[in-house]
Order: structure tokens, then sequence, then C-alpha cells
């Protein structure tokens, strides 16, 4: 996923989930909700360490995703119906939507701080200047 609401090459796959396969994708999907709240509640805390300690457990989530997509309707079990996917494709949106919203939640809180400190954004950065070194590093012979 190229980012929140992107739509990827093999979103086909998903209508290859069998009834059990649909199954665990909800399952998975629920979890990416929960932790998209609990990621909520830390930004509204500014709760930076707690925020990068969530990136693992939403890493994991995403890789049994791609896992599931990987062996989309490979056991040949019972194929899920319509109203299955319906269930699924609400789910996604709204996990899709959750995202979508904690990362405006985030800039919005970095703008702010950012304000706070009375850090002007645009003008925040290095500059030529600053690369630039004042002296040329000479290396030593036999230093190395």
């Amino acid at each position: 996923m190229i980012g929140p609401g992107a739509h990827r090459a093999d979103a086909g796959r998903w209508s290859a989930l069998s009834q059990s396969e649909l199954a665990h994708a909800c399952r998975l999907l629920g979890r990416l909700e929960e932790l998209a709240a609990t990621q909520r509640r830390a930004i509204s805390r500014m709760a930076g360490t707690e925020l990068a300690s969530l990136d693992s457990e939403q890493a994991a989530i995403e890789a049994d995703l791609r896992a599931l997509l990987e062996q989309a309707g490979a056991g040949g079990a019972v194929p899920a119906s319509d109203a299955d996917r319906a269930v699924v494709a609400e789910l996604s949106a709204r996990v899709r939507r959750a995202c979508q919203h904690n990362v405006g939640l985030l800039a919005h809180a970095r703008r702010s701080v950012a304000l706070l400190l009375g850090v002007d954004e645009d003008r925040a950065g290095y500059d030529r200047r600053a690369r630039r070194v004042s002296q040329p590093i000479r290396a030593r012979r036999g230093a190395l």
C-alpha cells in the first residue's frame, strides 16, 4: 500500500479468499481498527514513544494480512459469500478511514507543537551554509 486509502494492484485477491480466510481477515482488520484507536489516544497525549512501540504491532498485523493474501484460495475451501465480502469491505473501509484520520491528527499535533515552540516550519531545516565544511578535511598519510 502506498498510503492510507491507496489501492494495490493485487486488490482482486481479496475476492479469492475462502470463508475461513475471510473470517481471519476480519479478525486481523479488527485488530488494526483497535490499534488505530490506541494510536489515536497516543497522539492525543503526544506520547511519541508509545506510538513508536505500536509500529511493530502494526507491522506484524500487516505481515499477517500480506501472508493471507499470498495464500488466497489455495486451500480449496468453501468460497465466501457476497454478504461476507461486503462485511469485510465495510470493515476495511472503516480501518482505512481511521488510519487517514490518525495521519491528519498526527500532522495537526506536529504543527501545534511547532507553533507553541515558535518554530517556523516553512523556514526550518538546513540551509546551504550549514552543509558547507568551513575547512577542508585532509586525510593524513598512514592514518588509515
